[in-house]
């Protein structure tokens, strides 16, 4: 038996194709934009209200801690 010539067979090559941007892909830039550009408008919004992101938690009124404090038998203080 002779022996297959190994040189005259090519290897089998894989053809990669680049992923087309279908409707959909653009769609998913749109909406990426679209939420980059509303978080700057947030932060241009809190900005011109001096917005510290930094303070402590908000604590209750009084009148409304006395208004609890009657209608449930928990103290909240």
């Amino acid at each position: 038996m002779s022996q297959p010539n190994l040189e005259s067979v090519s290897a089998p090559s894989v053809i990669i194709k680049k992923p087309q941007m279908t409707i959909y892909t653009v769609l998913l830039i749109i909406a990426l934009i679209a939420l980059l550009i509303t978080n700057l408008f947030l932060l241009l919004e809190l900005r011109a209200y001096e917005f510290d992101g930094g303070s402590q938690v908000a604590s209750i009124p009084s009148h409304l801690q006395q208004f609890l404090a009657a209608s449930l038998p928990v103290d909240l203080a």
